[in-house]
């Protein structure tokens, strides 16, 4: 940055520069709030710290001035809040070549230590009473609660915004006039459909505002206090943004699902559905608990039965025991599938009982064991098909037994001669070469 510029930038002034910043706000599309609060905080810095170049801009005089006003009572939130202001000013200035470096850059912020207001939810027995208690003011609140439209919104919805001889009557908001600048589209109920339909003038046009005014807080303070509603309830408030809180619990009570409230609030994070706007307090969970099965029977209650081993509730040990006894009874080799409720085995055909030899306890005969040969590569004991194979489990792809078959002499002694010449390789690694 050259003398020039710099000289250029103080003779222009921090007033200027604040005009060209407003107008590249405007261009980025930032909301009109926005832009109204950046040049009053800047303004107020101006006058209060005589910022009239920005070479005047500096860190000592700003860290005390913050200070001053913390003492007076300004919360550590609007602390921060204007520092974030000023340095996004001067980091502004410094993009757009005005300035060299940001003198405020490494100013730190305020620790928050007050709590954040906790806003709670009406019920549905103090919407009718602020409803009955402000006739002029009802098609506002209805609108405010059944919407979750926030109160620059109201303000600038208009009646071409509204759809009511839909299939699905709607609210097609614009994009310039809601906060996260979306054309998002509100759903409406038969109740809200109703009031508005009967406010609607008959000679309506498009652009023609719905609302003249929009109460402020201390309207609704009022309106509140005269229908005998309590403003706060154990440091939870109740004020006019509080109705997007109603909206959200009465979602959730309602039955709907998260993803349904978040499209409803406009919300993109759950957690700003779930514990911002979601009063706890309001949640019917007697009900929710109320819906679990039973898990014990009633005093005087049997259980029906609905397994083929008898009651509900035989367990697989009952079952595990009850087909053994029967197996036991009737021989190892009889099919499970065979065996009769009352114990006894289904007798074959008389053309398949011929020349069949029955293995079990119950006819007196050792089951025989067939032995593979020893040169299968997956050696092997079992009984014939008729029975359940049996086999000792060995550990897969365990290299001392791969080939070998401790059980037969031949085969534990090719097991040892193994085991000892590996044994003398490890002793001896100059044995590996030969």
């Amino acid at each position: 940055m050259t003398a020039e510029q710099i000289l250029d930038a103080d003779f222009l002034g921090v007033r200027h520069r604040l005009l060209d910043l407003a107008a590249s706000l405007d261009r980025a599309g930032r909301a009109n709030d926005y832009t109204r609060i950046v040049r009053g905080r800047i303004n107020r810095l101006r006058r209060d710290l005589g910022w009239d170049k920005l070479s005047s801009v500096a860190p000592g005089r700003f860290t005390d001035w913050l200070a001053l006003q913390h003492r007076d009572g300004l919360g550590e939130r609007t602390v921060n809040h204007y520092i974030e202001t000023a340095t996004a000013f001067c980091n502004w200035c410094v993009a757009q070549g005005r300035l060299e470096r940001n003198p405020l850059v490494r100013v730190s912020k305020a620790r928050v230590v007050e709590p954040r207001v906790v806003r709670r939810s009406a019920t549905v027995d103090e919407l009718r009473r602020l409803i009955d208690g402000a006739p002029k003011r009802a098609l506002k609140y209805i609108v405010a609660v059944l919407t979750g439209l926030r109160r620059r919104e109201l303000a600038a919805l208009q009646w071409g915004d509204v759809v009511l001889g839909d299939v699905r009557p709607h609210i097609a908001l614009r994009a310039h006039t809601t906060k996260s600048r979306r054309a998002d589209t509100l759903a409406l109920n038969d109740e809200v459909v109703e009031w508005l339909a009967e406010a609607r003038p008959a000679d309506w046009q498009a652009t023609d505002r719905v609302f003249d005014s929009i109460p402020t807080d201390r309207t609704f303070k009022r309106d509140l206090e005269r229908a005998g509603i309590p403003v706060e309830i154990d440091g939870r408030k109740l004020d006019l943004h509080a109705l997007r809180t109603t909206l959200g619990t009465l979602l959730a009570t309602s039955g709907a699902s998260i993803r349904e409230a978040m499209e409803q609030l406009r919300h993109t994070d759950v957690r700003l559905t779930t514990k911002v706007y979601t009063d706890p307090r309001l949640l019917d969970t007697h009900r929710a608990v109320s819906r679990l099965p039973r898990i014990t029977p009633k005093p005087g209650q049997q259980l029906r039965a609905t397994g083929t081993y008898g009651a509900e509730g035989m367990g697989s040990q009952s079952i595990r025991s009850d087909i053994r006894d029967k197996v036991s009874a009737m021989g190892r080799n009889c099919p499970v599938g065979a065996v009769t409720p009352d114990g006894t085995a289904k007798p074959k055909p008389a053309a398949s009982r011929a020349d069949t030899t029955t293995y079990g306890a119950a006819a007196g005969v050792p089951h025989p064991v067939t032995e593979r040969s020893g040169r299968d590569s997956n050696p092997r004991y079992g009984y014939p098909h008729t029975a359940f194979p049996v086999r000792p489990l060995q550990p897969l792809g365990h290299r001392s037994l791969m080939g070998c078959n401790p059980s037969r002499s031949s085969n534990k002694t090719c097991f040892e001669a193994r085991t000892t010449l590996r044994r003398s390789r490890r002793l001896n690694p100059a044995a590996r070469l030969d």
